[in-house]
């Protein structure tokens, strides 16, 4: 058989090439590959002049390599399955975030690159498992991409940067590939090194102004990020850092590996370069004659002494040549001893028409049979890892099932209060347009009783369930300017009990009238000092304590839900000494005691401080509030601050109260009472709920950073200007957190990120803060067209 093709030398160019090659002409066929050391298929045709293909390298060039295909495909399965698995467990992965979906995408790169910033950190059993299988599997991936994908595009880098050096000389295609050939290496490694300069660069530059970091800071979280240190202390904290971060780290890191790794093939290519020289160089002698002798036949031939040379540099090994040796053995397929076109096209046809050629044609299948093997064992790995990600992802839904049924049952019981609390956090457009920076508002006023006092009424309530202080049945008593009671009102019924209020006859009528729909009991007083004995507090703690009174006669008079509760000098009001305003089938009181019960603060710590946290990703520069009882400012500050120290908290304060006084001078008094005189009216002001002469348990447990005063002018300019551009309509309470967020912005500059509360509407202002009539006998008729009442044009 081999008189019908073309009979051809080993090592091509050592016989004369214009020898007779026979007429058979064999179609374009795949070449059939054996050999580990060649998996791609390559075209086969004789040329014009019958010498055969193309050489491999130039064939090479022409073509798309198939492992970048098959790179960017693993690249993109590994990609999008660790991107839906940590996006099933954000909820259990901690840190500085900022969208879900962007997050898993980001906490995947950094998890494959092995970053590891630590601003997303998994904090439960299920999301470190997942980290850990999935920081092995990247690992795999980016040695994937490093031996076949990457190494392509930097080869094809390299024969871009060959023809700049050379454009101005005319270099034949076989010239290039030669001078290719010899400094593979070196242009592969000045190609990475550029690449490597240009993100340092890039990633510095973007940093820098994207980030808003120093140049230096930029440069070191550069180096820290390509060089997988990833100390944590600078990272990409925005959305549009982490969509750059997400393409910028995988490119960069992969880069500096290339980089160093072909710095080391470099090194290893010269001393095997040194060691060909001195190979080349030194002279032959009678043993080395003997050992190149292959088949002992006393004569070395051309490529005997060839292939002895190659092995002595360290070219070749015997096993290489044994398993060329193997490759020709099958692709001989007569047997004859040399390969022509008729082997080619033999060894590509099917199995079961081969054996019908030659006998014995079972010794083929034995490659085939390896190859089964191999293909079984990739088979059965790649069952394992889906079996793997099915089972977390079922694991996952059947959670969320189960989580979602729990909370329907929960929804059942609870009613009204499976509505209260995660409040959108909005972006105030007017104002930040105006401040340069972004001011954003938490929408408290959205909560079914219509103020961030809701999250207390809850949180109250149900400690005090749990507790034994209140049971079912029993009234809630509350001395409170409004909000809180109309939350107790809205809340207390939902578990079952009633609800008492005592407020001052000074608040706006709507609230009393709306507290009194929601079917609790209004106890109005007049205004006076919190010292007094009928002060509405102290008034709303006596009612709580003749609650008790009624439901247990045994229980001693000073008791009241397991706290000693004072009567002050046994007074009794007018109402008292006529008898109980508590029916006698009463179970029994509890004082609220919003202004003292850290649950107040609670509320905040859990609820509130952490929704923001999430809102924004972390991503936060201040907080300010102004502050009543001192819940909602000591809860938030204190939990935003606890997650990141460089987060400030301020406070804003109406006039007439002294706890800007307290902050600003650590002196708790207001100009008025400088010598101890007291107020009728301490909050000399037209804003409700805000503003105190003395400190809170809450209030004490608030971390601030400064105070600022607010004017009733300014508030009510304020909540106009606020309703005229954004269509926000919103209570004096809210008005005043909105000029507290301003003065925030004016203090620390543009390019910042301040959250405030908008805790209430205007609908329970309607006869006082927004009733024009009103606001003229005190001489805070509106006439801003902007925001000029806060020097801003």
């Amino acid at each position: 058989m081999a008189n019908n093709g073309v009979n051809q030398p080993l090592l091509y160019g050592l016989v004369d090439s214009t020898a007779n090659t026979g007429n058979i002409v064999v179609p374009k066929r795949r070449r059939f590959r054996h050999s580990r050391s060649a998996p791609e298929a390559d075209l086969v045709s004789p040329d014009n002049n019958g010498k055969g293909s193309i050489p491999r390298s130039e064939s090479t060039l022409r073509k798309v390599h198939p492992n970048l295909k098959l790179a960017a495909l693993y690249f993109a399965v590994y990609l999008a399955i660790g991107t839906i698995c940590f996006y099933f467990v954000r909820n259990e992965i901690t840190g500085m975030k900022t969208d879900g979906l962007l997050d898993a995408v980001y906490f995947t790169i950094v998890t494959m690159t092995t970053v590891g910033y630590g601003d997303l950190v998994p904090d439960s059993a299920l999301s470190k498992l997942l980290a850990c299988a999935f920081v092995f599997s990247g690992m795999g991936i980016v040695g994937m991409l490093l031996s076949k994908g990457a190494d392509y595009l930097v080869e094809k880098q390299e024969i871009l940067l060959f023809k700049t050096v050379h454009k101005h000389q005319k270099v034949d295609q076989n010239e290039m590939l030669k001078e290719i050939e010899f400094s593979k290496v070196k242009y592969k490694t000045i190609v990475t090194f550029i690449l490597m300069l240009v993100f340092i660069i890039v990633g510095t530059i973007f940093l820098v102004f994207v980030e808003g970091l120093s140049f230096v800071n930029a440069f070191y979280c550069v180096c820290s990020t390509i060089t997988t240190l990833g100390y944590g202390d600078q990272s990409f904290s925005t959305k549009a850092g982490r969509v750059f971060a997400v393409f910028w780290i995988l490119c960069s890191t992969i880069c500096l590996a290339l980089f160093y790794l072909y710095i080391a093939e470099l090194a290893t290519e010269n001393r095997q370069r040194a060691l060909a020289k001195w190979v080349l160089t030194r002279k032959m002698t009678n043993t080395d004659l003997e050992a190149a002798d292959m088949d002992d036949d006393g004569v070395v031939r051309a490529s005997e002494f060839i292939i002895y040379k190659l092995k002595e540099m360290g070219k070749i090994s015997e096993e290489d040549i044994s398993l060329v040796l193997e490759e020709f053995e099958d692709l001989d397929f007569d047997q004859s001893g040399t390969l022509s076109a008729s082997d080619i096209v033999l060894a590509q046809m099917p199995q079961a028409e081969r054996q019908s050629w030659r006998p014995g044609a079972a010794a083929v299948m034995a490659p085939v049979r390896s190859r089964g093997v191999v293909a079984a064992a990739i088979s059965i790995s790649t069952s394992i890892v889906v079996f793997s990600y099915y089972f977390l992802w079922n694991y996952q839904s059947k959670k969320k099932k189960n989580h979602l049924a729990l909370s329907k049952k929960r929804r059942v019981g609870n009613g009204v209060v499976d509505t209260i609390g995660n409040t959108p956090l909005i972006r105030i457009n007017s104002l930040s347009d105006a401040t340069g920076c972004e001011i954003l508002g938490k929408c408290e006023f959205l909560n079914p009783g219509g103020s961030v006092k809701d999250r207390v009424a809850v949180k109250i309530i149900e400690e005090a369930l749990e507790s034994g202080q209140l049971a079912q049945g029993g009234v809630v008593t509350e001395g409170s300017a409004g909000s809180t009671a109309i939350s107790l009102a809205t809340v207390a019924p939902a578990y079952g009990c009633k609800c008492h209020v005592v407020i001052p006859d000074d608040v706006a009528i709507e609230k009393s009238q709306i507290i009194e729909a929601l079917g609790a009991t209004v106890e109005r007083v007049r205004p006076v000092s919190i010292t007094h004995r009928d002060h509405y507090v102290n008034i709303a703690r006596r009612r709580a304590l003749e609650a008790n009174e009624l439901a247990s006669k045994d229980r001693k008079p000073s008791q009241t839900n397991g706290k000693d509760t004072e009567k002050i000098n046994d007074y009794k009001s007018e109402e008292e000494k006529q008898g109980s305003v508590f029916p006698s089938s009463c179970r029994g009181g509890f004082f609220a005691d919003q202004f003292e019960n850290l649950a107040n603060f609670r509320a905040h710590y859990e609820g509130t401080g952490p929704e923001i946290w999430e809102q924004t990703g972390g991503n936060l520069d201040a907080f300010v509030a102004a502050a009543g009882t001192g819940g909602t400012v000591a809860g938030v500050s204190r939990f935003l601050q606890d997650q990141n120290p460089k987060i400030q908290s301020f406070l804003i304060d109406p006039p007439g109260s002294g706890l800007y006084n307290k902050v600003t001078r650590g002196v708790m008094y207001t100009k008025e009472e400088a010598e101890g005189r007291r107020l009728k009216n301490p909050f000399d002001t037209v804003t409700e709920g805000i503003g105190v002469n003395r400190l809170t348990q809450n209030f004490m447990m608030a971390k601030l950073d400064g105070a600022f005063r607010g004017t009733d002018m300014e508030a009510v300019e304020m909540s106009r200007f606020l309703m005229k551009n954004d269509g926000l309509f919103l209570g004096s309470s809210s008005a005043m957190n909105c000029i507290g967020a301003v003065r925030v912005a004016q203090l620390l500059g543009p390019g910042h990120t301040i959250v405030t509360i908008l805790c209430d509407s205007g609908m329970r202002h309607l006869s006082k803060f927004h009733n024009p009539q009103y606001l003229v006998q005190f001489a805070l008729t509106p006439k801003a067209t902007g925001l000029e009442f806060l020097d801003i044009k």
